[in-house]
């Protein structure tokens, strides 16, 4: 006597290993995220004291190509995207960083606080947000701009990392020192 039910297929292991996956996140993301909420809270107050958007948001692309809005701490002047048009404008050798890159060393729009949230890390802490309605992962490659998915040389699934270096985002993959 057979104990699954007639006709059944057995799951592929892609579909349960995105299972898993996604269990260990939502496990690693509660003792986390209580323990990075008062950072959060802290620099949301901050932020909303300076004026201006405390979150920016970014169209990205995921997994299988399916674009989702990314979101972190604002850590550029309120308006920096227009801005940047003005500050290239006069610079050949920004713009050729800009284009080859997609960043600016030093770039002058980023704010001091958001210098020593980026040297930290802690403008990314809303991405937890990301992770819990499931369009990223704590582990895993970064999702790519959109306006940089056409610029990969290969497929972002079949991108790899240099031997010894740790992937962490699309300029570090590209070689970037900026």
């Amino acid at each position: 006597m057979s104990l699954s039910p007639p006709n059944s297929i057995a799951a592929p292991v892609k579909f349960v290993w995105f299972d898993a996956k996604r269990c260990v996140d939502l496990v690693l993301l509660v003792p986390l995220t209580l323990a990075l909420l008062p950072v959060a809270i802290g620099i949301t107050v901050l932020m909303a004291c300076q004026g201006g958007p405390v979150f920016f948001s970014q169209w990205r692309v995921g997994q299988d190509g399916r674009a989702f809005r990314l979101w972190k701490f604002r850590t550029m002047q309120p308006g920096a995207e227009g801005e940047l048009p003005d500050l290239l404008a006069g610079n050949d050798d920004l713009s050729d960083v800009w284009q080859r890159y997609g960043k600016l060393p030093d770039d002058p729009r980023i704010t001091p606080f958001g210098r020593m949230m980026r040297r930290y890390s802690l403008d990314e802490l809303p991405q937890l947000w990301n992770v819990l309605v499931g369009d990223m992962s704590l582990v895993g490659p970064r999702p790519v701009p959109r306006g940089n998915f056409g610029r990969l040389a290969v497929p972002p699934r079949l991108a790899t990392c240099p031997a010894g270096r740790a992937c962490r985002g699309f300029g570090r993959f590209r070689g970037a020192t900026v």
